[in-house]
């Protein structure tokens, strides 16, 4: 029998590729989509309503939010509309049909109080991973939730405001890049082996409410910057040291890697990452 999915931020980066995977010949998976655009004019009713009509008699799967705003200098009112209250709204609007799954995408920065004080996009993420782990205790939720934090998530679809698509600009335009000492931990995972995980926790059971994907193989974002700068040919645009580092990063902590089933592809991070850069500013890669 083929599996429901119904997809929220399918045009993202990470939803593009895990609906690529889903929609494969060899995929098992009945796949549904709604736009963000669609769905952000709606009222709340109608938004439930347009779900509860994707779904056919006797369908049983999983609800993917996969959608959302990323970039914390956007209004807060509609970070927290895209990343918390309208994932927990559909959440709570399907809690009472039988066989339905939710999952959602967190941060792994949640961990990191400090650091989710002083950045919006953060904050929701880790209002969301609090809240599904809350609903997780009511027994109608049993093994239906699923909140999962990640790691810095990188394709050729490099957002402009992300740490990789700042990089990405100044090589593009030859500008200097100017950034903090870089001794920030952070782990790169490509969308495309993200979604494989997806993949894989969507044919098995659910036994927790959150879990953290990590390969356990950290990288300081001076190292990350060089190696892309280098291979790039333009270290000379690379200024290090020259921003303060935000509050309450994570400069010391390495997360266990996760079960082998569930990161069984994973590329190197900074060969990935010089790649998905080249590819996006059209440029040789050494």
């Amino acid at each position: 029998m083929n599996q429901l999915v119904i997809l929220f931020g399918a045009g993202g980066q990470i939803g593009s590729s895990i609906c690529r995977l889903l929609q494969a010949p060899n995929s098992s998976a009945l796949i549904r989509t709604v736009p963000w655009s669609v769905l952000h004019p709606m009222s709340w009713d109608d938004r439930i309503r347009l779900v509860l009509g994707l779904k056919a008699n006797g369908d049983q799967g999983t609800v993917v939010c996969a959608g959302g705003v990323t970039n914390p200098a956007a209004s807060r009112d509609i970070i927290l509309e895209a990343n918390l209250e309208f994932p927990l709204s559909i959440v709570r609007a399907l809690a009472d049909i039988p066989g339905f799954r939710f999952m959602t995408l967190g941060t792994i920065m949640e961990h990191f109080p400090e650091a989710c004080r002083h950045n919006a996009y953060l904050a929701s993420k880790q209002a969301l991973g609090s809240a599904m782990s809350v609903l997780s205790g009511q027994p109608s939720f049993a093994g239906r939730l699923l909140h999962l934090r990640l790691h810095t998530i990188y394709s050729s679809a490099i957002p402009e405001h992300m740490f990789l698509g700042q990089m990405a600009t100044s090589l593009r335009f030859g500008r200097p890049f100017q950034m903090s000492a870089g001794h920030q931990l952070r782990e790169y995972h490509h969308a495309d082996d993200f979604a494989m995980t997806v993949q894989t926790l969507l044919s098995q059971p659910w036994r927790q409410a959150t879990l953290d994907i990590s390969t356990g193989l950290p990288i300081q974002l001076q190292d990350l910057a060089k190696e892309i700068f280098g291979a790039c040919g333009r270290p000379d645009l690379l200024q290090i040291g020259q921003l303060e580092t935000p509050l309450g990063e994570n400069d010391t902590k390495a997360f266990p890697a996760s079960e082998p089933h569930l990161v069984q592809h994973y590329r190197d991070a900074r060969q990935g990452a010089v790649q998905a850069i080249c590819e996006f500013c059209r440029l040789p890669s050494s």
